[in-house]
């Protein structure tokens, strides 16, 4: 705001479509130029969603801000590299082993990994960036999935249907509620 005109406002979050977004960044990023010597007043309006609110404003040179963005993306595409090998993996000790826990370990891996991807907003930026709405439903299904599908691996790997057979029974109608 200069002299009571609003100069630039931005509508976003996770719930923007990322081509709306002044700078395409996962996180809530708006560019501003402070000239010198200019008083200028910057408003900030919070609004939750989902009930959930964490921010913190930060100001930042352009070269901070490009040299956190290239380090997050490195890591980032380390840990995704990484969950694609281990999905790689228990493929192939399926395909050798034949043992169908191993598809429930295979959900876990390919469940946690969109559960984070969606929680950091690659895939609404990368992989649907016109539906943010189906991104944060994608986030939700892939972090329900995963306690059912550890649950059916524990009991498959450890055999408790022959073991025990009554925490057997109760560990798979627990995945099912889970599920529903």
């Amino acid at each position: 705001v200069n002299e009571g005109q609003v100069l630039q406002s931005w509508s976003l979050g996770a719930q923007a479509r990322f081509s709306e977004r002044p700078i395409a960044s996962n996180d809530v990023v708006v560019p501003y130029d402070f000239p010198a010597g200019q008083q200028r007043t910057l408003l900030i309006r919070y609004a939750p969603h989902f009930g959930k609110l964490v921010m913190g404003p930060e100001l930042w040179s352009s070269d901070e801000f490009l040299a956190f963005e290239h380090a997050r993306s490195n890591a980032l595409s380390l840990f995704y590299g990484l969950s694609v090998m281990m999905a790689a993996v228990v493929l192939l000790l399926y395909f050798a082993l034949k043992d169908r826990a191993y598809l429930y370990h295979l959900g876990i891996v390919i469940s946690g990994l969109l559960a984070y991807m969606s929680a950091d907003g690659n895939i609404a930026r990368y992989f649907l960036p016109e539906s943010p709405d189906l991104a944060w439903k994608l986030n939700v299904s892939s972090i329900v999935i995963i306690l059912p599908a550890q649950l059916q691996f524990a009991r498959l790997l450890l055999g408790t249907k022959q073991r025990m057979p009554r925490l057997d029974r109760f560990t798979a109608h627990y995945a099912l509620v889970c599920l529903a």
